[in-house]
């Protein structure tokens, strides 16, 4: 749990669209809120155990100093506005193993 006493996978809003199209669910648009995370993306993945394949960006609410946000543009690809932070990221794998990673 952090300070406030959320766990990490805890979310405040989560939306998007779905369609379902050859046992697969495809989303143009994917949306979570987690407690200072937002997660935009968009992708799909199988119903029945196949592949996950999402990609998107993840956005640190809180805002940043210089240095912090200076090593994430260098090493990480990441992008600084007005003092938040924001990085490419992709979830693949399956539902069963999912990886999660920053991408460049």
């Amino acid at each position: 749990k952090d300070a406030a006493g959320k766990l990490p996978s805890a979310f405040s809003t989560f939306g998007g669209d779905m369609e379902l199209k050859n046992h697969r669910i495809y989303s143009k648009r994917v949306a979570v809120d987690f407690y200072g995370i937002d997660v935009d993306g968009t992708g799909s993945m199988s119903l029945i155990g196949g592949p996950v394949n999402y990609r998107g960006s993840a956005t640190i609410e809180k805002k940043q100093d210089f240095f912090t946000t200076t090593f994430a543009r260098w090493f990480k690809h990441g992008k600084e506005k007005d003092g938040r932070l924001s990085f490419p990221i992709a979830l693949t794998g399956t539902l069963a193993n999912p990886q999660f990673a920053v991408v460049h």
